[in-house]
Parts: C-alpha cells; structure tokens; sequence
C-alpha cells in the first residue's frame, strides 16, 4: 500500500487535477473530459473516491449508481441515486504512484464507501484485457465480453458482489 495515502469523496474543486489524471491515463479517444468528470461529481459525490499523499491527489475511482444489474451504454450515461448497482467509470492512478499497491487500496477504499452509501449491492465496470488480472487481485470476476463500444479496442465486463 502506499505509505501515507489516505481517502476521501471528491470535492468540486478536485476535478481539474482529476481531468489532468484521466488525460493522462487513457487514450484521447477513451477519457472522460473535464464537463463529464465535473457532473459525475455533481450527480454522486459520493460515488468518487480520491486518494491523496501529502495532500495531492495521486489517484480516484469515479462512478454512478444505475438500477440495472448489467453495464450497458444507457446505464454508464446516468445516475440513479437508488440504484442497487455502482458502475466505475474510473480507476485513475498518477503514474508517479503506480506499481506501489495504490490500485489496490483504491479500491478497497471505494469498495468501504459504496458500502457506506446503502443499498449498493454490487460494483460494475468494463476493463481491456490486460488489466483483468487487476481487477481478479481486487475480487472481481470476469462476466465476459462487453457490448459496450468506447474506443477502438474490445472491453470485458467484471462485478464484485457486495
């Protein structure tokens, strides 16, 4: 884990080094922009986690809640406070903070809030193949191929139940 990390729920103000490390992890054609970032937060305050050391954030995992079981396209566009599912839209680490447990921690801490909030009943989101082996460290299980399209290469979907 990384040596003094600790967590919290975003804050708006977070959201311009949020953009930056979202730029910076994903490819142009795959990463949530500034607006998109800034009205998830505003949407579910609580459904992003950052993590910070020396009171800079390294990194986050930014999500919505959505009523239905599966990640689609629709249920990625919305936010429905109630909804029993949470979908991760972003596992963001800053590159200095990478290969150091941080991904890990993360998302325990994210997996401590969604508890937190009542009535989540499983974590979503769709990862590239290559990180599936991440997600199965952090107790995830791989459902299969995603129909969802974002991007030019192919996404599998994983949930961890709560």
């Amino acid at each position: 884990m990384t040596v003094g990390a600790r967590y919290r729920s975003a804050a708006g103000d977070d959201v311009v080094t949020m953009a930056d490390l979202e730029a910076a992890a994903y490819p142009a054609d795959e990463a949530a922009t500034f607006d998109t970032l800034r009205r998830r937060i505003v949407w579910a305050p609580r459904c992003t986690v950052v993590a910070l050391v020396d009171d800079a954030i390294v990194g986050f995992v930014c999500g919505t809640r959505s009523a239905s079981a599966d990640l689609t396209a629709a249920s990625m566009q919305a936010h429905d406070p109630d909804g029993p599912s949470l979908c991760i839209h972003s596992v963001v680490v800053a590159a200095q903070a990478r290969r150091q447990g941080l991904g890990l921690a993360l998302l325990s801490a994210y997996e401590d809030q969604a508890r937190a909030l009542g009535g989540v009943e499983r974590l979503l989101l769709i990862t590239k193949d290559h990180l599936i082996r991440f997600y199965r460290r952090a107790g995830f299980d791989l459902v299969g191929p995603s129909s969802i399209v974002h991007g030019r290469d192919p996404w599998f979907e994983m949930r961890k139940g709560l």
